[in-house]
């Protein structure tokens, strides 16, 4: 049974790219672009996922990235480098 989660990015001078695997399953996948800041919910089922990201900015600006519904994560919080890029990879806990 799929679960909506929401997840919520605030990167005002950032696009970022989330992409979402189940754990046991890495062809099981789905998608999400933030241009600049917003939330957006994707259907997942139980279970861990995999959820990497990567962003493209402003150097030395501000990139958050969390889920507020569905699910536990911990949290993105973190500076644009001086490259302009980030990324990272967190574990997804599905209800």
């Amino acid at each position: 049974m799929a679960t909506s989660v929401t997840f919520k990015c605030t990167c005002p001078q950032s696009v970022v790219a989330v992409t979402v695997q189940a754990t046991d399953d890495p062809s099981d996948t789905d998608a999400m672009t933030f241009k600049t800041s917003g939330t957006k919910t994707i259907d997942l089922a139980s279970g861990d996922h995999d959820v990497s990201y990567r962003a493209v900015g402003t150097p030395d600006t501000d990139l958050k990235l969390d889920v507020t519904k569905g699910g536990t994560m911990r949290a993105v919080d973190r500076t644009i480098g001086e490259n302009g890029r980030a990324a990272g990879l967190r574990t997804l806990s599905v209800e």
